[in-house]
């Protein structure tokens, strides 16, 4: 965790902070410092981070791939904008999304919201907009796929909602169950989706045995479909 004294690379807040001072030190090894019309951020011997008053951020680490430098430059990157390992590559994150490969030289605009790479504009706001929503869209299809898949493979597993209270160990009574474990229910949350893939499995079993789809007929009854089956 960087502990910086400049909380974003604001040109404008970056000059309010040095004042009337060429340099200051605003974290360990690093500094802020004039940079003729500019305002950069040192970190050792680099500037791994230059603001500009068009509201321009340019990164820059010098070919230093290492884990502080990068917590300052992702301490200093406007909300929204990140960088990080995909893969074994860096690159440049808006809202967790990959938006394109990193380079040392890559310049964002928080103003507008474009990209650009040795004065070329590479990417637009529109641009960026556009590859979010097809990422959102592809993490969708392939949920969906995924959840289809475990009702079609594994009717009586559970799901849970990203809003479903992730309770802390400590905050779950003894012997209870939450999230599908062993015992009684901890929340009306497990409560309901108990029931509702209760009613998913119990459909799903009623749908094979119209269809005639049940595995083999059980020894003892000589009946194709299981002991919960509704049409029995």
């Amino acid at each position: 965790m960087a502990h910086l004294a400049l909380s974003t690379a604001d040109y404008h807040a970056a000059d309010t902070l040095l004042g009337s001072r060429d340099e200051r030190r605003i974290g360990h090894n690093t500094r802020l410092r004039r940079a003729g019309d500019d305002i950069a951020v040192r970190y050792h011997a680099t500037d791994i981070v230059t603001m500009s008053a068009d509201g321009a951020v340019t990164i820059d680490t010098g070919g230093w791939d290492t884990v502080t430098t990068w917590q300052r430059v992702n301490a200093l990157l406007p909300g929204p904008w990140a960088i990080h390992s995909d893969r074994g590559r860096r690159s440049l994150y808006y809202r967790g999304h990959v938006i394109t490969p990193y380079a040392d030289g890559l310049t964002l605009y928080a103003a507008d919201g474009r990209v650009s790479y040795a004065g070329d504009t590479i990417l637009t706001a529109d641009d960026v907009a556009a590859i979010v929503a097809a990422s959102e869209e592809a993490a969708a299809r392939r949920a969906a796929k995924h959840a289809e898949r475990m009702l079609r493979e594994h009717p009586t597993a559970r799901t849970f909602a990203p809003d479903h209270p992730a309770l802390p160990s400590w905050a779950v009574p003894a012997g209870t169950g939450h999230r599908g474990g062993r015992g009684a229910r901890a929340c009306d949350r497990c409560d309901a989706e108990s029931t509702q893939w209760a009613q998913l499995r119990r459909d799903r079993i009623a749908a094979d045995h119209d269809a005639g789809t049940h595995p083999a007929p059980s020894w003892s009854s000589g009946v194709s479909c299981p002991w919960d089956c509704p049409r029995r």
